[in-house]
């Protein structure tokens, strides 16, 4: 039985459709798959997979057959698909992200938007990964090594020391920021559980703090991506339009056509004074199969603020003959001429992300390891 405290509030809250929304939680949740271009450009014939193509995501689909045991396949063992929610996938899809870009994705586990980002950027980009809990951040680590993503750096810090760490560093920083879940609901009876008012008041107080760290991270003219899997206005449009007051160089920007045609507008409430609030996105399950989703995407001035001193790249020890050797092993074998930088962590071997500092710190994978 859902909370009566979020029945009331749903029935209340502007642009719901809420017979519609309440028909839906009592549906089935759906599964979605994702193919991981880092493996594959497609599922290789016979599949035990029956899919119907997502529209808004490139490789996205719903899992038809929802009975499958997904992790016993040998496409997920493999790294060649990754299961993440329709709604989910909405917010790393809804941005027009370049080729070289550098990425932090402050609240990354279990992996599914860094997946999607580290596919974005390429190998010319890079992605910051970081998960504060380190249970969580283990799981991440464990998807990045299995999906193959040589591009991303797993750490493990507050956001606080990143934001110091990386000072206007970032083209675009994603906050997928822990939330009361309420869109995780009709799959996650811990969610229903869990909810109380006082838990939706003490997530939006999180939430600013992270997005406090990730506005000194962005760099002048870059995005902030902001979303949760929660329908709470307290964790969404107010939590962005108080983020906006007290950061004036960051302004709500439009998403992607595609995730625009799937989902329903921002709500604008009393207090939220914020231009252009109506450009955040609520995915509903009732217009999009799926689970709940709030989106904003947000770009900093041109002349947001001054950029700090970046850390020096102090996770590197002088490179040795066994470096060397293996740096001469990857141009002759296997990249055609292309030398990739081999570099030294103590004795790891590894091929770093491009372009991206690694701290000292808080560090759990670094790009690719060899030995």
């Amino acid at each position: 039985m859902l909370p009566a405290g979020f029945t009331e509030k749903m029935e209340r809250l502007p642009g719901l459709d809420a017979a519609a929304f309440f028909r839906a939680l009592d549906g089935v949740a759906v599964r979605g798959l994702r193919i991981n271009f880092a493996k594959c450009d497609a599922l290789p014939a016979p599949s035990p997979f029956s899919l119907r193509e997502i529209a808004y995501v490139r490789g996205g689909y719903i899992l038809k057959n929802p009975d499958l045991s997904v992790g016993q396949t040998p496409e997920h063992h493999a790294g060649m698909i990754y299961m993440q929610d329709p709604g989910a996938m909405c917010p790393a899809a809804a941005v027009d992200i370049k080729e070289g870009w550098m990425v932090a994705d402050l609240c990354a586990a279990p992996g599914g938007k860094t997946s999607q980002l580290s596919a974005a950027v390429g190998d010319s980009g890079a992605v910051l990964s970081n998960e504060y809990v380190g249970k969580r951040a283990k799981i991440l680590v464990g998807n990045v090594e299995r999906l193959g993503l040589r591009n991303v750096a797993v750490t493990s810090l507050d956001t606080s020391e990143l934001a110091n760490m990386y000072p206007g560093f970032f083209d675009l920083v994603t906050v997928d920021a822990p939330c009361s879940g309420e869109g995780m609901f009709r799959k996650c009876e811990d969610a229903v559980s869990d909810w109380s008012e006082n838990n939706v008041r003490e997530c939006a107080k999180r939430q600013a703090v992270i997005l406090d760290a990730a506005a000194k991270m962005v760099k002048s003219g870059g995005l902030l991506l902001y979303s949760t899997c929660t329908y709470s206005p307290e964790e969404d449009e107010m939590t962005v339009s108080a983020f906006t007051e007290r950061y004036p160089e960051f302004s709500i920007i439009p998403v992607k056509e595609e995730i625009r045609r799937v989902t329903a507008p921002g709500i604008r409430l009393p207090g939220v004074t914020t231009e252009n609030i109506e450009e955040c996105r609520r995915f509903y399950p009732y217009l999009t199969p799926g689970e709940g989703q709030f989106l904003c995407l947000m770009r900093k001035d041109e002349d947001g603020g001054k950029v700090g001193a970046v850390i020096k790249d102090t996770s590197l020890s002088p490179k040795g003959d066994a470096a060397r050797a293996v740096e001469a092993f990857i141009r002759e074998n296997f990249v055609h001429g292309v030398t990739l930088p081999v570099k030294c962590a103590g004795d790891i071997l590894f091929i770093p992300p491009s372009g991206l500092p690694l701290p000292g710190k808080g560090l759990m994978s670094r790009g690719v390891i060899i030995g």
